[in-house]
């Protein structure tokens, strides 16, 4: 009986181990960085062969298929969690306003967050200026109410920083 535990717990660490991995693999195809998202797709296939094959010997051992499905939904939720602790977290955000840029702009930056005003553009009707702000993800809603309040009703798009060069951003989360 012991074995057999022994071996169910096995199963479910390797599978968990093989998920995240799946996960982290996806992630560095997005980010194009071929090699590292080969390599771990070589281990995580290894993984997952070897563990398929043992749960796939005796089908009726209850244990090994209950522990195969629990190690996938766990493999999951890990892998979920290493891809939020690995990513940047930093937004960017372009914010459009027709009148008076320089009033918003400086409430954007009183609440201390990093941003330039980027180029005067021609918009659909009128000339708009562009408002360019990095920020950390958690402090995204804090941003709109400050945008909200500004009466010309700006618009704003956000989105992702998931890759950097030379480090440039993974320098710049510390500072935000």
């Amino acid at each position: 009986m012991v074995k057999v535990i022994l071996w169910a717990l096995l199963i479910f660490i390797s599978r968990a181990i093989d998920v995240a991995l799946g996960t982290l693999r996806v992630r560095m195809v997005v980010n194009k960085r071929r090699y590292l998202a080969a390599t771990i797709g070589f281990f995580e296939v290894l993984i997952y062969i070897l563990i398929v094959s043992k749960v796939l010997q005796d089908t009726s051992n209850i244990f090994n298929v209950i522990a195969y499905c629990a190690g996938f939904s766990c493999g999951t939720i890990l892998g979920l969690n290493l891809e939020d602790h690995l990513s940047l977290n930093l937004l960017q955000a372009t914010v459009m306003i027709e009148d008076n840029p320089c009033f918003l702009l400086k409430l954007i930056r009183e609440a201390e967050f990093k941003a330039d005003l980027l180029v005067r553009a021609e918009g659909v009707d009128n000339e708009i200026d562009v408002i360019n702000v990095i920020l950390a993800e958690e402090r995204r809603e804090e941003l709109e109410e400050i945008i909200k309040s500004c009466e010309n009703d700006p618009l704003v798009s956000f989105q992702s920083l998931s890759q950097s060069r030379n480090d440039y951003f993974y320098s710049l989360k510390n500072k935000i």
